[in-house]
């Protein structure tokens, strides 16, 4: 900055910093905003749907919209043996 300044040029400054200033409260306004904050959840539920539900659902249902019967069994399966194997380890543990 060159020394001394106008009073012309303090109150350029002055104006550009309060813009500055305007447009960073503005900003921070938009973000914190209900409908934006809202807006930022709706968009990240469809990015994890996106990202987990469909790639999951491409394994059990065809293009076709039928059911993977052979893969529906197998994870019944294994669930159905995590079932068991935690009845069997509960009843190893309780006596």
């Amino acid at each position: 900055m060159d020394f001394p300044r106008t009073p012309e040029q303090i109150e350029a400054e002055i104006a550009e910093a309060r813009e500055r200033l305007t447009n960073n409260v503005q900003s921070l306004v938009n973000q914190v905003h209900p409908k934006a904050v809202v807006q930022r959840g709706g968009q990240q539920a469809k990015d994890l749907v996106d990202e987990k539900i469909v790639p999951l659902k491409k394994e059990i249902v065809t293009e076709e919209g039928d059911w993977r019967t052979d893969r529906l069994a197998m994870i019944a399966a294994s669930v159905a043996g995590v079932i068991i194997l935690i009845a069997i380890l509960r009843k190893i543990f309780k006596h």
